[in-house]
């Protein structure tokens, strides 16, 4: 709404926020939680799968753990929320959702997001926007990109009233419907072009092709 009165918030990224907004920094919205260190040597061909950050940008190949009596808040279940803290830029670093149906133990050089008390949603999207806040701060366009547990908590970002901050999820939500559909129809275009690239070189070489 342009007629809310706004005020300097402080802070060099966020600018102006709404008058009755507040600003915390993430360490005091929650707690960060390292994934487990598994090996490729602990990988099995069964059990429960283990979550890696490609398994985040949507691949569906899995490696599995028979370990007993890992951390069960680890287990990353649906709707958890979570942020590579070490990857590429635009792809495998920053925040997550994970949306599958089944539960998963989560690797290393990911967080576990805990006891947040923003709705859902809302944080997600948060997090989405210190995602990007981050990456600029790194510098450049492409490469790797790296952030502390300490320096992602002193991280300040805004906090809206719960009622407020639901509305705002359900209008982002709504806004960017249609651009995650087309990403989705894109990345299967992309998939199938690469399938068909693969197989042309493979026909090509072995003579089944002239």
């Amino acid at each position: 709404d342009p007629n809310i009165p706004l005020k300097p918030s402080g802070v060099p990224w966020l600018g102006d926020i709404p008058h009755h907004w507040d600003v915390r920094k993430l360490k005091h919205l929650t707690r960060f939680v390292n994934g487990l260190p598994f090996k490729p040597g602990d990988w099995k061909a069964e059990g429960v799968p283990i979550i890696r950050i490609q398994n985040l940008n949507g691949s569906e190949t899995f490696n599995y753990t028979d370990r007993k009596g890992l951390p069960a808040g680890l287990l990353i279940q649906q709707g958890d929320l979570m942020f590579a803290w070490s990857g590429n830029r635009g792809t495998s670093f920053g925040s997550f959702e994970w949306t599958k149906e089944f539960a998963g133990y989560l690797n290393q050089h990911i967080f576990k997001l805990f006891g947040y008390t923003l709705p859902k949603r809302y944080f997600y999207y948060v997090l989405r926007a210190v995602t990007r806040h981050v990456e600029e701060q790194a510098g450049g366009i492409i490469g790797l990109v790296h952030v502390t547990k300490p320096e992602l908590g002193s991280v300040e970002v805004p906090f809206a009233p719960h009622a407020e901050a639901e509305s705002i999820a359900r209008y982002i939500d709504g806004a960017t419907e249609a651009v995650d559909r087309m990403i989705s129809r894109l990345n299967r275009e992309i998939e199938l072009l690469r399938e068909y690239r693969t197989r042309l070189i493979a026909d090509v070489v072995t003579g089944k092709l002239d």
